[in-house]
């Protein structure tokens, strides 16, 4: 199963250095989305990453930094401006969907696809889950899509063994670890999640 990290939406103290901790500790997928950062304060988070795990992140806004900064990738929005056929090379490209129909219907094969909310938001107050678990588990073992499915939404440490048998591909998680304001106690969750993932696969 894949372990991807999200940035908190807005700055939180000692988010850098975190990330930087997680990079350590083994991440290799790094989602960046800070939806109202403008493309220089964009550019300025990326500079503060070590350039050896730059090429863990995948940007969700301003895509054309990939290019000046050897970035994993891009995640895309609905208010991307770049479609996958124009990217210069091959480059990793996801998306978010909320519905079986949604992916189903989708046409690009994207690397991973985000599936959520698949629990109750941690990070999102009132961002709640209408997945039925039995229906979910059956769409996945049968497999009628291209890419892989990451399990996004109300993710922890106790989460992942069901995750897993319902099929997804792996998890991405943002609240459970942006949810504790010290740097040691993120690390220590992250590290808790990782070594359940590793436990299981």
């Amino acid at each position: 199963m894949k372990l991807i990290l999200i940035s908190n939406p807005v700055n939180l103290v000692d988010e850098l250095e975190t990330i930087v901790k997680i990079f350590e500790s083994g991440l290799t997928y790094f989602h960046l989305r800070k939806p109202d950062f403008t493309k220089e304060e964009y550019e300025l988070f990326l500079k503060a990453i070590p350039l050896k795990y730059r090429k863990y992140i995948i940007i969700h806004h301003y895509h054309e930094l990939i290019y000046n900064y050897e970035l994993k990738g891009i995640h895309h929005t609905r208010l991307t401006n770049f479609k996958p056929i124009q990217l210069q090379y091959r480059v990793h490209q996801s998306k978010s969907f909320h519905s079986i129909w949604e992916i189903e219907n989708n046409q690009f094969p994207y690397d991973y696809v985000f599936l959520s909310p698949i629990y109750d938001s941690i990070s999102k107050q009132g961002y709640q889950s209408n997945f039925n678990f039995c229906a979910l588990a059956n769409w996945l073992k049968q497999k009628p899509h291209c890419s892989q499915i990451i399990a996004l939404g109300g993710i922890d440490r106790n989460k992942i063994i069901e995750v897993k048998q319902m099929g997804f591909d792996g998890v991405a998680i943002l609240g459970i670890i942006w949810n504790e304001v010290n740097i040691n106690k993120r690390l220590e969750k992250f590290k808790a999640i990782q070594a359940k993932i590793e436990n299981i696969n």
